[in-house]
């Protein structure tokens, strides 16, 4: 201890000399070389204490907004022991408030429900999470986050499931909550470990052929561990056939019409299938836990409707394209078509004995003009 004592002092005498030092250069230094000063001095202010501080504002080498920075950094510390008491204050609020409402009865805590009673009559879900070598470290922390989120549904839910973490690495185990180790979680070393026999294992995965259309106890519905941005496409799916393991996939185009691809999170798998064990329905559990930015506006119409909507849509821009393109041929056909042979000597037969019936009554007319002007000519010889 004396050791270390020590030790922390010569660091504390290290940074109390390396400080004036600097502070000794601020003050010594040549109109010249006040940028360089800015540099070295004028980098950060709050783990300054308040000597130097107020030393820093006597610098004639700073500038008009170093100096409001300091003296915003020394209104923070004069109030660092005001906020601590706050602080405090709101904490035994706090703790006397809960012990209150909890006392009358206002507020009641949420039971936690523990996953080892009745392991032959619930449902397992397991987590395959063997996929760390193709992640990175900022992917695996988000993966320890949705592991933790999924033990927290399952403890506070209705109808929990039987949990189950395989093939947690010790990479893995570094980004989880210190306190996993005490979590009521079926650790596994493999998938086969998990039941003893291999035909109970359903693989969840977006890319199969089979849809899951309910939770039977006894089965363990596996869901893979693996976020990598839609980097390896598949790559669950295709392990699965490999193992000769069951697939199947959410009813999701089935009950709701989602903007994005179907391949949804590790906490969103889980919730779904959570949700569906108390409602015993998938369109209603899909609607409770996906947010509202993956799904489109009529997302609550189902697949079959939303066909029929489509198909009438598109008989109705059908209709109205083909009788637009009669209108316009017709009006074409009477602008470009010339006039044929055979109408033309159609028309003119048919014309024909109108005419001759026009001439033979003029020639009547004709004649009967004849005889009566042949009548006035003998009479007017008789006279």
């Amino acid at each position: 201890m004396a050791m270390v004592a020590t030790a922390n002092e010569e660091e504390s005498q290290n940074l109390s000399n390396s400080n004036s030092t600097v502070l000794v250069d601020c003050s010594e230094t040549q109109p010249n070389d006040s940028e360089d000063v800015q540099k070295s001095t004028l980098q950060n202010y709050r783990g300054k204490s308040m000597d130097e501080l107020n030393q820093l504002l006597q610098c004639n080498s700073i500038s008009k907004n170093q100096k409001k920075k300091i003296m915003k950094q020394i209104k923070w510390n004069e109030r660092i022991e005001d906020r601590r008491l706050h602080r405090k204050q709101q904490k035994k609020d706090r703790k006397e408030k809960a012990r209150l409402l909890n006392k009358v009865g206002t507020k009641q805590r949420l039971n936690k429900v523990t996953t080892t009673e009745n392991f032959d009559k619930l449902v397992h879900v397991a987590i395959d999470c063997k996929y760390d070598h193709l992640m990175s470290d900022q992917d695996l922390t988000k993966l320890g986050k949705q592991v933790a989120w999924c033990y927290k549904v399952n403890r506070r839910c209705e109808h929990p499931v039987q949990y189950h973490l395989c093939g947690l690495s010790q990479n893995l185990r570094s980004h989880l909550d210190p306190t996993h180790g005490n979590w009521d979680v079926h650790y596994h070393d493999s998938l086969e470990s998990t039941t003893t026999d291999q035909s109970n294992l359903v693989y969840l995965t977006a890319e199969s052929d089979y849809v899951l259309e309910k939770l039977d106890p006894g089965l363990v519905y596996i869901i893979g561990g693996l976020v990598d941005h839609n980097h390896q496409k598949g790559y669950c799916h295709q392990l699965a056939e490999k193992q000769q393991i069951k697939t199947a996939r959410l009813p999701l185009s089935e009950n709701v019409d989602m903007k994005t691809r179907r391949v949804l999170t590790v906490n969103h798998v889980f919730e779904i299938l959570v949700a569906f064990r108390s409602t015993q329905d998938w369109k209603s559990a899909i609607l409770k836990v996906l947010p509202t930015k993956k799904l489109t506006n009529d997302a609550t119409i189902g697949k079959n409707e939303r066909r029929r909507r489509k198909l009438a849509a598109m008989r109705e821009n059908d209709a109205k394209e083909n009788k637009s393109c009669e209108v316009e041929n017709t009006t074409q056909d009477d602008l470009t078509q010339e006039p044929d042979i055979e109408d033309c000597l159609k028309q003119s037969d048919s014309n024909e004995p109108s005419s001759q019936t026009n001439v033979s009554s003029d020639s009547t007319v004709d004649v009967s003009a004849a005889d009566s002007n042949t009548d006035c000519n003998n009479s007017s010889a008789e006279r």
